[in-house]
């Protein structure tokens, strides 16, 4: 048995490897769990981006990098998030809004939960999903309108 197309528990992950984010092709995403979601493993932090994004586009919402975890010896990145692009809120910076000479721009974050955290196996150097999270508390866009999303 192949030692790299195995994952800790001894399952066979060669149809869950996805090498190339030409390979995300060949995932079915119409009905995909988030339990089956994680099953994927991924060559390269891309690859894991392009699959949420692929997630998100099916499943009506855009996303974008937000926390990086590093080793803080040689800053290699050991874990990344992404979320959804309505998660958390603006940051208040202090300004007073009265003074200001532009208008505010709208607020477009309500505190969505949705995300995906991967980590990396260093041993085997691929990327493996240790959360998903896929409940939103806004509106969803319009599958006709899916290819508008910002992260597309």
């Amino acid at each position: 048995m192949d030692e790299l197309l195995v994952d800790s528990d001894g399952n066979d992950v060669k149809d869950l490897l996805l090498n190339s984010t030409r390979s995300i092709g060949r995932v079915n995403f119409v009905g995909l769990s988030v339990d089956d979601a994680k099953k994927y493993v991924f060559s390269d932090l891309d690859v894991a981006y392009a699959f949420y994004n692929a997630f998100g586009r099916v499943n009506e919402f855009s996303i974008r990098k937000f926390k990086v975890g590093r080793n803080e010896i040689d800053k290699r990145i050991l874990w990344q998030t992404f979320v959804c692009l309505r998660q958390g809120y603006r940051i208040f910076r202090g300004i007073d809004e009265t003074n200001k000479k532009r208008a505010p721009k709208s607020e477009t974050r309500c505190g969505c939960v949705a995300q995906m955290r991967v980590h990396i196996d260093v041993g085997r150097d691929w990327w493996y999903t240790t959360l998903i999270q896929n409940e939103h508390n806004h509106e969803l866009i319009p599958p006709t309108l899916s290819r508008m999303l910002r992260s597309q």
